[in-house]
Order: structure tokens, then C-alpha cells, then sequence
């Protein structure tokens, strides 16, 4: 409004037309200058100024210190479960039904000391059963038998784990930018996990229906014939601890101080455990699993 009551003065006037024509020319200069001035104000506050070598380059350092945004250190919780594989070479011993072996709760400590990489140290609850039935003679050692039955072996035991971890970062969304201040993002990193675990044994319980008869060194010294499961077995673990070797291959998705991890996990067992058929037989099992871990981090 000022600058038009200033316009409309100078064209009352008495002045030539060369004169007025120079003052509204000036005035409407001025008036474009300053609305221009007004703008990159505005677009300074919204963190939208002009490009420049400096600003590009400040643009550049924001944004590579927001792609990547792992934290140093995060607790997670999470559970790992999938198809278990008993392995065994006892050509009279056949199994049956579908096992699944579960980890939780799992609790985990993700350490990052940089943004592509880090290590996880993992305590967890491990349980499975193992289902298979038997027929005909069994030696070990000393000791003979003939079982012919079903059998149930439920185990558990303490996973703890040591792995490495390696990140790449496939996505990144802005939310809000003010300038070059802290801005609100959801990211996420395809993640490599592989390790170890140790997984002592908790306890061990054997149950078996139909009949058998136990000699040792030719004696009958044991027997028994059951019309439904009962247990033969449940005192102190008799199953050597367990040694994994596990691989996760999943995405990680941030958002804020809240992350979630969900994909595909494997497990092998590297060594072996006895205890089948209530040591009837000196045949020993391992364990391989595959299946899908999810996590809920926090930091």
C-alpha cells in the first residue's frame, strides 16, 4: 500500500513526461526488490535459499549424515522359530510329525561401533521336541534291548550368541526438513548376521509308549509295556551342550528411536548329542533349523 500511495503522489505531480515516466519506473524497481527480499527471507526460514557452492555442500554433509542414522547401541527383543530337521543315522529309527524349535524371549545387544557394521550379543530361551518311533533290537555298550514304541524326547536350553553384522542401507524417507536442524526420518538397512551360539542344556525328558525289555550283559534287568506316554526319563540333562552355527539375512526398518528386524534364519548344529531311544542306542542326533526371526529394537 506504501508503495502504490508513493506512486500515485508522483504521477500527481507536475512534472514533464520523461520525469514521471523515470520516478514510476524507480518505484516499481524498488517494489520488486523488496518483495524478492521478502521471499529469500521466507525461503531462508524454510531452509529453501538459493543454491550456492556452499549450501550444496552443506546440503551433501546433511544428508550423508542422515542415510545411514544406526545407532552406537540398541537392546532388542525378539523371537527366532522355524522347521527342525533331526539328524541321525539309525536306520531303525523313524521319525514323525513336524518340529519346531523356538528362541524366546531372545534378548539382544547390537553394538555398532561404525555405520556399515557392528556385533550382537544374544541370551535367549530354547525349546524343541523330538517325536520318532522304534522297532526291533538295540545295543550300546553293554547294555541290549528291544523297544517297540513311540517315542517323545522335550528338551530346552540357554542360547548364548556372538555374531557379526553388516548393514547396507537401501532406503531413506524424510519426513519434516527445517533447514539444516534434526529431521525426523524412516530408514532401512538390509542386514547380514552370522555367528555362533552355545546352548547348554536346561533338561531332557524322554517319554515312551508300547513295550520294551532292557538286558545288560545278557541279564534282563529292566522292563515295562505302556498304554499311553509315559516318562522314562527326567533328571538331570543328559544332552551335551549344543553348538550352533546361525546366519539371518533380513531388513531392518528405523523409525526414530523404535526399529524393527524381520527375515529368514538358518541354524546347523556343529556337534552331536546322545540320549535316543533312553540310550538304548549309541546313535546320536544334531539339529538343523531354518525359519524367520522378528526383533523389536530400541535405543
Amino acid at each position: 500500500m506504501e508503495n502504490i500511495q508513493t506512486l500515485r503522489n508522483a504521477i500527481l505531480l507536475p512534472q514533464t513526461g520523461s520525469m514521471r515516466a523515470f520516478i514510476i519506473a524507480t518505484i516499481l524497481l524498488l517494489g520488486l526488490a523488496g518483495q524478492g527480499l521478502a521471499q529469500r527471507k521466507v525461503n531462508k526460514m524454510n531452509g529453501l535459499t538459493e543454491a550456492s557452492v556452499t549450501k550444496r555442500k552443506y546440503n551433501k554433509q546433511w544428508i550423508k549424515m542422515r542415510q545411514h542414522g544406526l545407532p552406537s547401541f540398541a537392546t532388542s527383543v525378539g523371537v527366532n522359530g522355524g522347521i527342525a530337521n533331526f539328524m541321525y543315522d539309525d536306520p531303525a529309527i523313524a521319525s514323525f510329525g513336524r518340529y519346531t524349535l523356538i528362541h524366546a524371549p531372545q534378548l539382544t545387544f547390537h553394538i555398532n561401533p561404525s555405520k556399515f557394521a557392528g556385533f550382537n550379543l544374544g541370551l535367549g530361551y530354547r525349546s524343541t521336541m523330538f517325536s520318532y518311533s522304534t522297532s526291533g533290537s538295540f545295543s550300546n555298550d553293554s547294555i541290549m534291548a528291544i523297544a517297540n514304541g513311540e517315542w517323545q524326547q522335550k528338551f530346552g536350553n540357554i542360547g548364548i550368541s556372538l555374531g557379526g553384522v553388516y548393514y547396507v542401507n537401501i532406503a531413506k524417507q524424510m519426513s519434516n526438513c527445517t533447514g539444516f536442524g534434526i529431521s525426523n526420518a524412516t530408514t532401512a538397512h538390509l542386514f547380514i548376521d552370522m555367528g555362533i551360539t552355545l546352548a547348554p542344556s536346561l533338561f531332557n525328558e524322554v517319554y515312551f509308549v508300547g513295550n520294551f525289555n532292557e538286558f545288560v550283559n545278557g541279564e534282563l534287568k529292566n522292563s515295562g509295556e505302556y498304554d499311553k506316554y509315559t516318562i522314562m526319563y527326567n533328571e538331570k540333562p543328559r544332552r551335551e551342550a549344543m553348538f550352533f552355527y546361525y546366519a539371518k539375512l533380513g531388513i531392518r526398518v528405523q523409525n526414530e528411536s523404535f526399529s524393527t528386524r524381520i527375515g529368514p534364519v538358518f541354524e546347523y548344529q556343529l556337534n552331536t548329542n546322545r540320549g535316543i531311544a533312553n540310550d538304548f542306542t549309541a546313535t546320536t542326533t544334531s539339529i538343523m533349523m531354518y525359519g524367520l526371526c522378528l526383533a523389536f529394537e530400541f535405543y
